[in-house]
């Protein structure tokens, strides 16, 4: 292999392990694994630089050269100790105890590599100028080879931890260690120390293929979850996606759901929306949803969370999902008891509203009734007494009544009632109005002094008059007479007041009808 070959491979190699490590390093969450990929990546560079150093100088003696690889070689073989560590356990942080345990190694090679006149116990160099490897080289390759080999072992017994997405190339990943060994092989074994060392362009193939299904297949950033006793056996469905909105992970029963939504084949690796936009809209946020699928109707709870960093950053979303049919329906099913009830309850409150109000309401005017304005006349006295202003009772009459009735039958006189008592009502002002009994009308009013009441009645009897009943042999011309009786705030006597208002009105009847006349203090 020419001089220039080696010198573009070793450069290549160096460029590629840089590449490498600028993408293992930008992410928002810094991982153990991805620390220890990038340090794995920073030796297999210096290697091939220590390499590339030897290309174009081509020294007579190797022995410098071979005794600053060795505490690289080591650096590297603890980078990858600890990257299997920290694939196997997310969750695992190194102690300072094991920090110093994987550090004797490289220390120690270090150590040998400062002292130059160590480096004999690394390599010999004959009288007539070959070099071969001695003693302490093959420690320092039976100690390599065996803590490699123990981590390579221990990443056989990774994929059991990791996420699908990750699982699926795991094989090739694991695959590619042959080369670094089948290059480091050939390096000592055939080219011996004088050769040139093509091992760390080897690590660096294999640091490709470690780096595509650590960072994008998202297994240097495994959540810390123990899949076999928690996370495989909840009974609710649970994904796990990055920031791009990929599902990275999911357990058993997520899958079960994608399968009732008719979701089969590979779906780790893809964004939700790519595998389903239906599944992607169900699950974007929190919250019930009646979800229709070819395996029936369901009832599902929806539950989104933040996954982040020690450092608070996101690094992506838990999505729970859970079946609660039986729990919703039933709830459902209590919501309507509960409202059916309440209803009924209102209607009752209704009812009985209404069955009072009857009590107190004339069934043919639909004016209250003479019990009411008893019922309410203590409260009114009351009132005027507080605010300190008078109160009045007018008592009407409907003028020749039974002439009504006997002239024009009594349905008629039922008609004249009612538009009287509406004329009544449709008078301004705050009057209470009832129907007192027979063809006799009621009014109480307060805050009015003894000329507005009269004027008040007045306005009555003239809104009456107004009204135009019809009847079989034309219409019928209604009048009214009235009786006032007004009192003081300070000496009101409701039943007095009835009794003087009610003389008074029997004043307007002898006096020809159709008129007003306002009770005298002496009437009472």
């Amino acid at each position: 292999m020419t001089t220039a070959v080696l010198v573009a491979v070793y450069s290549l190699s160096i460029a590629s392990a840089i590449l490498l490590i600028s993408v293992a390093l930008n992410t928002p969450r810094l991982t153990t694994a991805r620390v220890s990929l990038a340090l794995y990546l920073a030796a297999t560079t210096v290697w091939s630089a220590i390499a590339l150093v030897y290309v174009v100088r081509q020294p007579e003696d190797p022995s410098n050269n071979i005794a600053w690889t060795l505490p690289v070689v080591a650096v590297m073989v603890a980078a990858v100790r600890t990257l299997v560590t920290a694939l196997s356990n997310a969750a695992w942080r190194p102690s300072p105890a094991y920090l110093v345990s994987i550090s004797l190694h490289p220390l120690g090679m270090f150590a040998i590599a400062a002292v130059p006149g160590w480096h004999h116990l690394l390599v010999e160099v004959r009288p007539d100028g070959t070099a071969e490897y001695v003693g302490l080289f093959w420690v320092h390759a039976a100690v390599s080879y065996g803590l490699l080999v123990a981590a390579l072992v221990g990443m056989t017994q990774v994929r059991k931890h990791i996420p699908p997405l990750a699982r699926k190339n795991f094989p090739v990943m694991l695959a590619s260690w042959s080369f670094p060994v089948l290059a480091n092989v050939f390096t000592i074994g055939v080219d011996g120390a004088e050769g040139f060392d093509i091992t760390p362009v080897a690590f660096t193939l294999t640091a490709i293929f470690l780096g595509r299904s650590m960072i994008q297949d998202g297994l240097a950033d495994v959540i810390p979850v123990a899949r076999v006793q928690v996370f495989e056996s909840l009974t609710d469905g649970i994904f796990v996606l990055d920031t791009a909105g990929r599902l990275i992970d999911s357990n058993d029963r997520g899958l079960y759901f994608l399968r009732l939504a008719g979701l089969e084949g590979r779906v780790h690796g893809k964004r939700m929306v790519e595998i389903s936009p239906d599944f992607a809209a169900l699950i974007a946020a929190d919250g019930e949803r009646d979800v229709s699928l070819p395996s029936g109707d369901f009832v599902v709870q929806i539950t989104r969370s933040p996954l982040g960093d020690r450092k608070g950053r996101t690094v992506g979303t838990l999505v729970h999902i859970r079946n609660v049919t039986v729990e919703a329906l039933r709830t459902r099913e209590l919501i309507r008891v509960r409202d059916e009830l309440a209803e009924e309850a209102r209607i009752n409150e209704l009812l009985r509203a209404e069955l009072a109000d009857q009590v107190v309401r004339d069934q043919g005017t639909g004016l209250h009734n003479r019990r009411f304005v008893f019922d309410t006349m203590p409260s009114l006295v009351e009132r005027a007494q507080a605010e300190a202003v008078s109160l009045a009772v007018i008592m009407f009459d409907l003028d020749d009544f039974k002439m009504i009735n006997d002239t024009y039958g009594h349905a008629a006189g039922d008609r004249a009632l009612v538009a009287v008592a509406r004329a009544m009502e449709n008078v301004e002002g705050s009057a209470v109005v009832a129907r007192f009994g027979g063809e006799e009308f009621i009014a109480v009013v307060t805050g009015m002094t003894r000329d507005e009441s009269v004027l008040f009645a007045d306005r009555i009897r003239a809104a009456c008059a107004a009204v135009t009943v019809p009847a079989r042999e034309g219409s019928i011309r209604i009048t009214v007479s009235a009786g006032v009786a007004w009192s003081a705030p300070e000496s009101i006597d409701a039943t007095a007041l009835i009794e003087r208002a009610d003389d008074a009105l029997y004043e307007a009847k002898r006096a020809g009808r159709d008129r007003t006349r306002l009770a005298s203090e002496a009437t009472a």
